[in-house]
Protein backbone atom coordinates (compact mmCIF):
# COMPACT_ATOMS: atom_id res chain seq x y z
CA UNK A 1 0.00 0.00 0.00
CA UNK A 2 1.49 3.59 -0.84
CA UNK A 3 2.33 5.85 2.03
CA UNK A 4 0.25 9.10 1.40
CA UNK A 5 2.48 12.28 2.96
CA UNK A 6 -0.09 14.13 5.34
CA UNK A 7 0.61 17.45 6.83
CA UNK A 8 1.73 16.64 10.48
CA UNK A 9 -0.76 17.67 13.17
CA UNK A 10 0.52 19.97 16.07
CA UNK A 11 -0.33 18.90 19.52
CA UNK A 12 -3.43 21.34 19.47
CA UNK A 13 -4.50 19.91 16.31
CA UNK A 14 -4.09 16.19 17.17
CA UNK A 15 -6.25 17.12 20.33
CA UNK A 16 -8.86 18.66 18.34
CA UNK A 17 -8.78 16.13 16.22
CA UNK A 18 -9.24 13.21 18.97
CA UNK A 19 -12.14 15.57 19.94
CA UNK A 20 -13.70 15.42 16.73
CA UNK A 21 -13.62 11.56 16.14
CA UNK A 22 -14.52 11.06 20.03
CA UNK A 23 -18.18 13.22 18.37
CA UNK A 24 -18.01 10.54 16.13
CA UNK A 25 -17.90 7.72 17.80
CA UNK A 26 -21.90 7.60 19.46
CA UNK A 27 -23.82 5.59 17.23
CA UNK A 28 -26.96 8.12 17.40
CA UNK A 29 -24.53 11.04 16.33
CA UNK A 30 -23.81 8.55 13.02
CA UNK A 31 -27.43 8.07 12.83
CA UNK A 32 -28.29 11.99 12.76
CA UNK A 33 -25.28 12.53 10.47
CA UNK A 34 -26.76 9.67 8.27
CA UNK A 35 -30.57 10.86 8.08
CA UNK A 36 -28.47 14.66 7.31
CA UNK A 37 -27.15 12.98 3.92
CA UNK A 38 -30.34 13.47 2.86
CA UNK A 39 -30.76 17.03 3.01
CA UNK A 40 -31.93 19.83 5.78
CA UNK A 41 -34.32 17.92 8.28
CA UNK A 42 -36.05 19.55 11.64
CA UNK A 43 -36.06 17.59 15.07
CA UNK A 44 -39.09 16.03 14.20
CA UNK A 45 -38.13 14.65 10.99
CA UNK A 46 -35.14 13.58 12.72
CA UNK A 47 -37.01 11.75 15.72
CA UNK A 48 -38.87 10.34 12.54
CA UNK A 49 -36.31 9.09 10.49
CA UNK A 50 -33.76 7.50 13.51
CA UNK A 51 -36.31 6.57 15.73
CA UNK A 52 -34.53 8.20 18.67
CA UNK A 53 -36.59 10.55 21.32
CA UNK A 54 -36.83 14.40 20.43
CA UNK A 55 -34.67 14.79 23.99
CA UNK A 56 -32.21 12.43 22.43
CA UNK A 57 -32.35 14.39 19.36
CA UNK A 58 -31.82 17.52 20.52
CA UNK A 59 -29.12 16.40 23.20
CA UNK A 60 -26.88 14.90 20.26
CA UNK A 61 -27.71 17.81 17.85
CA UNK A 62 -26.59 20.30 20.31
CA UNK A 63 -23.07 18.28 20.36
CA UNK A 64 -22.74 17.52 16.62
CA UNK A 65 -23.71 21.99 16.45
CA UNK A 66 -21.11 22.28 18.71
CA UNK A 67 -18.60 20.29 16.85
CA UNK A 68 -19.78 22.18 13.73
CA UNK A 69 -20.39 19.29 12.08
CA UNK A 70 -24.01 20.38 11.71
CA UNK A 71 -25.63 23.88 10.91
CA UNK A 72 -29.10 24.92 12.12
CA UNK A 73 -31.60 27.26 10.76
CA UNK A 74 -34.57 28.67 11.67
CA UNK A 75 -37.70 28.13 9.55
CA UNK A 76 -40.50 29.81 11.25
CA UNK A 77 -41.25 28.06 14.08
CA UNK A 78 -39.18 25.51 13.24
CA UNK A 79 -35.15 24.55 13.51
CA UNK A 80 -33.89 22.50 10.43
CA UNK A 81 -30.45 20.94 10.35
CA UNK A 82 -27.77 20.00 7.94
CA UNK A 83 -24.69 19.20 7.13
CA UNK A 84 -22.31 21.60 7.73
CA UNK A 85 -19.57 20.56 5.46
CA UNK A 86 -18.97 18.27 2.58
CA UNK A 87 -16.38 17.12 4.37
CA UNK A 88 -19.00 15.35 6.82
CA UNK A 89 -20.50 13.42 3.84
CA UNK A 90 -16.84 12.43 2.34
CA UNK A 91 -15.51 11.18 5.69
CA UNK A 92 -19.04 9.34 6.10
CA UNK A 93 -18.60 7.38 2.74
CA UNK A 94 -14.40 6.78 3.60
CA UNK A 95 -16.03 4.85 6.77
CA UNK A 96 -18.73 3.15 4.50
CA UNK A 97 -16.53 2.18 2.27
CA UNK A 98 -13.67 0.37 4.76
CA UNK A 99 -16.71 -1.18 6.42
CA UNK A 100 -18.28 -2.64 2.75
CA UNK A 101 -14.14 -3.79 2.36
CA UNK A 102 -13.98 -5.40 5.77
CA UNK A 103 -16.95 -7.34 5.37
CA UNK A 104 -15.63 -8.99 2.25
CA UNK A 105 -12.85 -9.57 3.38
CA UNK A 106 -14.18 -11.33 6.52
CA UNK A 107 -16.47 -13.10 4.26
CA UNK A 108 -13.84 -14.50 1.92
CA UNK A 109 -11.84 -15.66 4.87
CA UNK A 110 -15.04 -17.66 6.25
CA UNK A 111 -15.57 -19.39 2.96
CA UNK A 112 -11.76 -20.36 2.89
Amino acid sequence: MKKKSNKKLSEPQLQRASMLFATLSEPSRLRLLQALQEGSLSVGELVEATGLSQANVSKHLTVLHGARLVKKSRAGVFVNYELADSVVDQLCGLVCAKMERDLAEEARALNG
